[in-house]
């Protein structure tokens, strides 16, 4: 086998560092370069269209990165617009801020006053609250009038409204005749439910005979003993009457003087604490208004004979 090489594309071949080794004839050797010449040729126009379109590629990513860092660029200068209008706006609210809070310390103090003056108020009237017998009618206002005194925090204006409420309330029912369900106690310890008419917050009258409240249990308690038949008629008008003005004997000291008159003896009673002492001594009595009776009737007698002289 003959090799022969074609001088003429030597520099070619070892210029793109390819050593080609030929066989056969010239003719052989030349297509064989023509057909390595045209696909060196193909695949530099391939790669030549592959380069351009790496490039528009990268031309558009640019254009594309460029239109990104002007929006960002855009975007910042909006923020820093805005940044510093939120900072306007942060010195303006603390400024209001602080004005508000220098008067709600203001208004705070003069409302701790008011709750320190309301806390006694409210004090001062549980007691007269519990011991009175509109409770009976409205015993919630007790546990309020009890967490208003007891409060260690500023009540609310609903709080102060409400008790405000409560002091008018009193004031209106002990001027009020009110007829209304309540537990009596009466006999040696029974019980019953009855309608009783409680006059204004002094006085509570049911089946014709006088009450007391006992605020220790929140009931009403039948006087063991009852005022004269002269008292006791008038409570029969004020339960038959409907209507218009009717006499009544009003207790002004709530009862205190009716619970006096329990614990008061009756004149037979008081015959019976003096024991048989108290019977000589009574005996005694009567002789000695006898005796004293005898000696006037015979003065009378002498008397009338001296006239007659």
């Amino acid at each position: 086998m003959k090799y022969a090489i074609i001088s003429a594309v030597k520099p070619l071949l070892f210029s793109l560092g390819l050593g080609i080794a030929f066989s056969g004839s010239a003719n052989e050797g030349t297509a064989a370069l023509q057909d390595l010449l045209n696909k060196i040729k193909a695949d530099s126009v391939t790669e030549s269209r592959e380069n351009r379109a790496r490039e528009a590629r990268f031309l558009e990513d640019k254009n594309a990165q460029q239109r990104l860092l002007a929006e960002a660029r855009a975007e910042l200068k909006a923020q820093e617009r805005l940044s510093d209008q939120l900072l306007k706006q942060s010195d303006t609210n603390e400024k209001t801020l602080k004005e508000t809070q220098n008067t709600l310390d203001l208004r705070s103090g003069e409302l701790k006053e008011l709750f320190g003056v309301v806390r006694q108020f409210a004090g001062d009237n549980k007691g007269i609250f519990e011991a009175s017998m509109v409770t009976a009618q409205f015993p919630e206002r007790t546990a309020f009038m009890t967490e208003m005194a007891e409060s260690k925090k500023l009540p609310t204006t609903g709080k102060f409204v409400q008790f405000w409420h409560e002091i008018l309330r009193e004031m209106v029912e002990t001027g009020r005749v009110v007829e209304m369900p309540a537990t009596v106690v009466y006999g040696e310890g029974d019980e019953a439910q009855k309608n009783i008419i409680r006059v204004g917050s002094f006085n509570a009258i049911s089946e014709g005979k006088y009450l007391t409240y006992s605020p220790a249990v929140g009931k009403f308690q039948e006087l063991s003993r009852q005022p004269e038949s002269s008292i006791l008629s008038a409570v029969a008008e004020l339960e038959q009457s409907q209507s218009g003005y009717t006499p009544f004997y009003v207790d002004p000291s709530r009862g205190q003087i009716l619970s006096l008159l329990v614990q008061s003896p009756s004149i037979s009673e008081r015959i019976d604490q003096g024991g048989v002492v108290g019977y000589v001594i009574l005996g005694l009595g009567a002789l000695g208004v006898l005796i004293a009776l005898a000696c006037y009737l015979n003065l009378v007698r002498i008397g009338a004979g001296v006239r007659k002289q």
